[in-house]
Protein backbone atom coordinates (compact mmCIF):
# COMPACT_ATOMS: atom_id res chain seq x y z
CA UNK A 1 0.00 0.00 0.00
CA UNK A 2 2.87 2.29 0.85
CA UNK A 3 4.47 2.04 -3.03
CA UNK A 4 0.95 3.02 -4.60
CA UNK A 5 2.07 6.66 -5.85
CA UNK A 6 0.03 9.38 -5.26
CA UNK A 7 -2.39 10.10 -7.97
CA UNK A 8 -2.60 6.10 -8.52
CA UNK A 9 -4.81 3.63 -7.47
CA UNK A 10 -4.54 -0.49 -7.42
CA UNK A 11 -7.58 -2.67 -6.59
CA UNK A 12 -7.10 -5.57 -3.75
CA UNK A 13 -6.83 -7.99 -6.90
CA UNK A 14 -4.05 -6.04 -8.09
CA UNK A 15 -2.79 -5.82 -5.04
CA UNK A 16 -2.93 -9.53 -4.22
CA UNK A 17 -1.03 -10.36 -7.40
CA UNK A 18 1.83 -8.17 -6.66
CA UNK A 19 2.52 -9.91 -3.07
CA UNK A 20 2.30 -13.09 -4.72
CA UNK A 21 5.18 -11.94 -7.13
CA UNK A 22 6.73 -10.51 -5.09
CA UNK A 23 6.97 -13.80 -2.72
CA UNK A 24 7.06 -16.70 -5.57
CA UNK A 25 3.63 -17.98 -5.29
CA UNK A 26 1.29 -18.37 -8.08
CA UNK A 27 -1.73 -16.62 -5.80
CA UNK A 28 -2.23 -14.46 -3.31
CA UNK A 29 -5.08 -15.38 -0.65
CA UNK A 30 -8.40 -13.17 -1.18
CA UNK A 31 -9.44 -13.45 2.84
CA UNK A 32 -5.61 -13.15 4.24
CA UNK A 33 -5.03 -9.80 1.69
CA UNK A 34 -8.34 -7.91 2.60
CA UNK A 35 -7.71 -8.92 6.31
CA UNK A 36 -4.20 -7.29 6.61
CA UNK A 37 -5.49 -4.26 3.99
CA UNK A 38 -8.13 -4.09 6.65
CA UNK A 39 -5.80 -4.14 9.78
CA UNK A 40 -3.21 -1.53 8.07
CA UNK A 41 -5.89 1.23 7.24
CA UNK A 42 -7.57 0.73 10.72
CA UNK A 43 -3.91 1.16 12.14
CA UNK A 44 -3.34 4.51 9.88
CA UNK A 45 -6.75 5.86 10.98
CA UNK A 46 -5.27 5.65 14.45
CA UNK A 47 -2.39 7.91 13.68
CA UNK A 48 -4.37 10.19 11.69
CA UNK A 49 -6.97 10.80 14.85
CA UNK A 50 -4.02 11.16 17.28
CA UNK A 51 -2.45 13.48 14.29
CA UNK A 52 0.77 11.45 13.65
CA UNK A 53 2.45 11.14 10.57
CA UNK A 54 0.23 8.83 8.15
CA UNK A 55 2.60 6.63 6.58
CA UNK A 56 0.23 4.11 5.12
CA UNK A 57 -1.92 5.68 2.21
CA UNK A 58 -4.75 3.14 2.48
CA UNK A 59 -7.28 4.85 0.33
CA UNK A 60 -5.19 4.37 -2.93
CA UNK A 61 -6.63 0.58 -2.60
CA UNK A 62 -9.69 -0.26 -3.94
CA UNK A 63 -12.38 -3.01 -4.06
CA UNK A 64 -11.93 -5.40 -6.62
CA UNK A 65 -14.57 -3.18 -8.67
CA UNK A 66 -12.90 0.01 -8.35
CA UNK A 67 -15.22 0.95 -5.43
CA UNK A 68 -13.98 2.69 -2.39
CA UNK A 69 -13.97 0.06 0.44
CA UNK A 70 -16.68 0.81 3.01
CA UNK A 71 -15.02 -1.36 5.39
CA UNK A 72 -11.74 0.50 6.04
CA UNK A 73 -11.33 2.95 8.92
CA UNK A 74 -13.09 5.83 8.67
CA UNK A 75 -15.46 4.91 6.11
CA UNK A 76 -16.36 6.46 2.53
CA UNK A 77 -16.01 10.04 3.37
CA UNK A 78 -11.78 10.39 5.24
CA UNK A 79 -11.41 8.27 1.90
CA UNK A 80 -12.63 10.62 0.01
Amino acid sequence: MRRVPQGKLITINDFRVTLAKKHGATIGCSITTGTFARVAASAAEEQRQRREKQTMPYWRTLKTGGEINKKYAGGVEIQK
